[in-house]
């Protein structure tokens, strides 16, 4: 019996080769229409000058049932408009509509914080416009990092001696993009926040809900703005995994998001990424040092759910109760590897292995600066040797991209 599904997207071919794996057929709409992509499921184009509006009216030729589901991956939360449209035809995989959006409201996950740890003055989070003061120490729940709609009052310049950095940040934001410095005196655009910087390492939790039951379905490390692959700030890379988390900080995460469940009605798999943080410098093997401080939710496939699926064999993170994985030895880096200059593409089927390479795009494909190009991965028994691995294949890739 055909089990179909309709997956939404800038990118749709992580999300597609899960659908496969937990026995359903998806129906594609995203930015590409990779190779990869179109060898296991019909999929649609979105020009990039009418994404994602233009996605409503390409769904109107979808060939299958009214009340088919509709799976999203990245940046589709971001647009809430597009979502109600789709929801009055179509259920959404990851719960309602308000569900989405209270997910990316800052000032709902600092309630969901205080809830997960039942002490209002360790929650690491301010509200906006609110009278701000200094963290208090923590505690054993979830913490959400501080942020305001405005620079807190306390920014006065001899705080930027001892290193203590801001971010401004896009509402919509999307894979790192558009993140910088805030320096005093500088002003906050429109739709965007000033988050305060987390050091320590940036992690991505993928998770399963349904029926109220909630699990983590793998964790893994992100690398963010590595110039060997194009990328600069911010912007998102890949993952290395699989991370495992440690009490407290599995607990932490697995805390916040059993409330977010709870409280607003997330379910299928989202994204919760944060930072695990050392209360003392180099004390990262000391586990009662250890605490997690929460970013921000993905309401959808997220990317890191690729990473975990192939570290685990059989693995789907859309269904895993019915799953029987076998998790692989050693751990799996992914990159996503951006034009340094405009380009186009060679065939990547000649230069990799195809296990090795994602998000394939048709021979010839010309790319400007900053486009994502393609998704490589490697395998090592180290972090270091799964970076090394993708940093290897990055730059043999560099080195067939021309004009």
């Amino acid at each position: 019996m055909p089990n179909p599904l309709i997956i939404l997207g800038a990118s749709t071919r992580a999300a597609a080769q899960s659908a496969v794996r937990a026995g359903y057929d998806p129906w594609c709409i995203d930015l590409f229409a990779d190779r990869d992509l179109r060898a296991i499921a019909p999929v649609q184009r979105c020009p990039r000058d009418g994404y994602p509006h233009a996605m409503l009216d390409m769904l109107r030729d979808y060939p299958g049932p009214s009340d088919t589901p509709v799976l999203l991956t990245g940046a589709m939360e971001n647009h809430p408009d597009v979502l109600r449209v789709i929801e009055q035809r179509h259920l959404l995989f990851t719960g309602p509509i308000e569900a989405i959006v209270i997910s990316r409201d800052l000032a709902h996950l600092k309630t969901i914080c205080e809830i997960a740890s039942d002490k209002r003055l360790n929650v690491y989070y301010e509200t906006p416009f609110q009278e701000t003061s200094e963290p208090k120490g923590h505690s054993n729940g979830p913490h959400m990092c501080y942020t305001w709609s405005k620079p807190p009052w306390f920014t006065r310049p001899m705080r930027w001696f001892s290193g203590w950095r801001l971010l401004v940040k896009p509402v919509a934001s999307s894979n790192g993009h558009s993140i910088y410095d805030w320096k005093p005196g500088m002003p906050i655009p429109q739709g965007h926040y000033v988050q305060e910087y987390v050091p320590g390492i940036p992690v991505s939790t993928v998770v399963y809900a349904k029926e109220g039951r909630v699990q983590i379905v793998g964790a893994t490390e992100q690398l963010v703005g590595d110039s060997h692959f194009g990328a600069e700030g911010l912007t998102f890379v890949g993952n290395v995994g699989p991370t495992q988390l440690r009490s407290p900080m599995y607990d932490q995460f697995l805390t916040f998001a059993q409330t977010l469940v709870k409280e607003f009605g997330l379910s299928g798999v989202f994204g919760v990424d944060g930072v695990i943080c050392s209360l003392v410098r180099d004390a990262l093997d000391v586990d009662t040092l250890l605490y997690a401080v929460i970013l921000e939710v993905n309401p959808r496939y997220p990317a890191s759910a690729d990473l975990i699926e192939r570290a685990t064999a059989g693995l789907s993170a859309l269904e895993p109760e019915s799953c029987n994985p076998a998790p692989t030895s050693g751990m799996l880096g992914k990159a996503i590897v951006y034009a340094k200059q405009p380009c186009r593409a060679p065939d990547l089927y000649d230069l990799f292995d195809a296990d090795r390479v994602a998000d394939v795009p048709e021979v010839g494909e010309s790319f400007d600066t900053g486009d994502p190009v393609c998704t490589v991965y490697a395998h090592g028994e180290t972090r270091d040797d799964c970076l090394a691995g993708l940093r290897a294949m990055a730059d043999r890739l560099y080195t067939r991209l021309h004009a």
